[in-house]
């Protein structure tokens, strides 16, 4: 096994060299390196100074401090500190690659190992070891959840938790830290900022990445070192550490775009304007002159009148949100989106702003460590990410770890189904009778449907005959996770169908021996991912194969796991077959061209 990653991104990188990001509009901007200074002197300086342009409002940048001097590692070193008893092969292989392009130098390497790889366990080793030699380390995931498994498993390697002001209670204020903060208390017991102070101070860090933005650097702004005011200042010690560890890595670019772009709801605001909204998709101009002159404003006036903390709060978040963005007016490519209504006509609310891309500030996340290990199932691309992440091509390095479960417990059956809207009429209805057929296959097993859209689930379940029909349990919306634990619990072959369950679902052993996927996920080409799209025709093919390939690991966990995926979709099997193809060797190794024996089924009943 041999690292990829310069085969992969060398022909694109003289196609599409990296771009520096540009200078904000009036702004100075200091670089990270080269600065000369050392993790004893002052993180306050060099500092950004930012404001919006015409408003009072600044916003202080400051900039990560040079970093420590990388301590050298050794491999048998570094597996000394797995935190289990046993190390798999598969697990002592990535290690090793970590350690030989950590000691070369490198600045960032992805471990792209799939489910099951055991991922959790490579970083604890990695970070105990960088402990051991006088480091330090942030631990990054991308939910809550996941983080307090983090601590959960490794609390008493020296990790601690860093979430949210709004997810520590303050007593005072009769609600969260986020209600007190607006409150503008004095607590000298503040959970929030005591979980600030013991984070900072040790030597695992752990956050999710909202958490962890909020407190090293913002869109605009920062609160960078805020672990410190509650005792001490922010000259007591850098915020950068000598490595990051990034979970489910392939989530960082919709993160930031999510946290670099705006969602105006006038109606959530509890505000009026006197015009209505634009009616164009293209042009951000008049929604930036809308937001400036009506939206800041009513919003000003809103927050004068307001007497509910909460509001309040909800409020000034959205004010510094909207702030940021008009800072950041001319210097990104910006893609205004309507939302639409059931009906197809434009939300009269509401409107979304985003950057055609984000890479610019990917280093508000990876800036901040001096070597970073970027860990997902799905990487595909290794390009495609350095793209997504403002990464600098030449400084990293890409490990494949192979899946640990045989392929036999894991065969992906494929047919050749066009199975696009456009191909709705003739190919929809194919695929619902394979569906019926396919559930009768495994009468007897739970099992999981994987579909893209609400409307697609509807359509299954109304051609559904009446037997299978009554085991589906659909998780959607706000009951979600309730029908999640209901399928988990129930006795019968039950099937739970959902449309937003592509990562995160643990459904091991019994609780799914199969799941079907009667369509690739395509992403709403609309918008930003439209406009995207248009300028990085791979970029789309990646975010789709992406949240695929994480959908085809909800069912098998470990390597005595064992179940079968059926995917409709001939996008399947034409990806597989490109000379690019985005699919990793050890999914394409699972693929099956065809069905096996279906059983047929009793004519479809009415489902109510």
């Amino acid at each position: 096994m041999k690292s990829t990653y310069e085969e992969q991104h060398m022909a694109a990188k003289k196609a599409a060299p990296l771009k520096k990001r540009p200078k904000n509009k009036g702004v100075e901007v200091i670089p990270w390196e080269g600065t000369g200074r050392t993790p004893t002197e002052k993180a306050s300086e060099p500092e950004v100074i930012a404001t919006d342009g015409e408003s009072k409002t600044t916003f202080k940048v400051l900039t990560p401090p040079k970093l420590y001097k990388r301590p050298k590692l050794t491999a048998e070193a570094v597996l000394k500190f797995f935190p289990f008893p046993k190390v798999r092969d598969i697990q002592k292989y990535a290690l090793e690659e970590l350690v030989k392009f950590y000691n070369a130098g490198a600045k960032y390497v992805f471990v792209e190992a799939p489910v099951g790889t055991g991922k959790s366990g490579i970083a604890v080793a990695f970070a105990r070891a960088i402990e051991a030699a006088g480091g330090n380390t942030f631990m990054v995931t991308l939910t809550e959840h996941l983080q307090d498994q983090y601590m959960r498993d490794f609390a008493e390697h020296g990790l601690k938790a860093l979430k949210g002001r709004g997810k520590y209670r303050c007593d005072k204020a009769g609600g969260s830290c986020a209600v007190g903060r607006t409150l503008k208390l004095k607590c000298n017991d503040c959970p929030y900022q005591t979980a600030k102070v013991q984070a900072f101070a040790a030597p695992h860090m752990v956050c999710n990445y909202h958490s962890f933005l909020a407190n090293t650097g913002g869109p605009g702004y920062t609160r960078a070192m805020e672990a410190f005011e509650a005792n001490s200042t922010p000259e007591d010690g850098p915020a950068a550490r000598d490595v990051a560890i990034w979970d489910e890595a392939h989530t960082m670019e919709a993160f930031l775009l999510e946290q670099m772009g705006l969602d105006v709801d006038l109606s959530k605001l509890g505000i009026a304007i006197a015009s209505p909204l634009p009616d164009t998709q293209s042009d951000p101009t008049p929604y930036f002159d809308l937001l400036k002159g009506q939206i800041l404003p009513a919003v000003e006036k809103e927050l004068k009148a307001t007497v509910d903390p909460n509001e309040r709060e909800r409020l000034e978040l959205f004010q510094l949100a909207a702030l940021s963005a008009l800072s950041r007016r001319e210097t990104d490519d910006w893609v205004p989106e309507r939302p639409e209504l059931r009906g197809g006509q434009l939300d009269p609310s509401r409107f979304i702003m985003k950057p055609l891309k984000v890479a610019a500030y990917g280093p508000q996340l990876h800036g901040w460590a001096d070597f970073n290990i970027f860990m997902s199932g799905t990487i595909l691309s290794a390009w495609q990410m350095v793209m997504n992440l403002g990464l600098d091509a030449d400084a990293g390095e890409h490990i494949v770890v192979p899946s640990p479960f045989p392929a036999k417990n894991r065969p992906i059956f494929a047919t050749r189904l066009d199975m696009t809207f456009k191909s709705r009429d003739e190919s929809w209805p194919i695929a619902f009778k394979l569906i019926d057929r396919l559930m009768t296959l495994h009468a007897k097993d739970k099992g999981m449907l994987l579909v893209p859209s609400n409307a697609m689930l509807d359509a299954i379940k109304k051609g559904l005959s009446p037997a299978n029909a009554v085991r589906i349990i659909t998780a959607s919306g706000d009951t979600r996770l309730k029908k999640y634990q209901e399928h988990i619990d129930s006795r019968s072959p039950t099937v739970l169908a959902a449309p937003g369950m592509w990562e995160g679902a643990d459904l091991k052993g019994d609780a799914s021996r199969f799941q079907i996927i009667p369509a690739i996920p395509r992403a709403f080409f609309k918008g930003q991912i439209a406009a995207r799209a248009k300028v990085d025709k791979q970029w789309y093919r990646w975010l789709n194969y992406t949240k695929f390939l994480q959908g085809t690991g909800r069912s098998i966990r470990d390597e005595n796991d064992f179940a079968a995926t059926y995917v409709l979709d001939q996008d399947l099997l034409i990806e597989a077959e490109r000379d690019d193809s985005l699919i990793p060797a050890w999914c394409r190794e699972a693929i099956i061209d065809g069905l096996p024996k279906l059983p047929e089924v009793a004519k479809p009943g009415r489902v109510r």
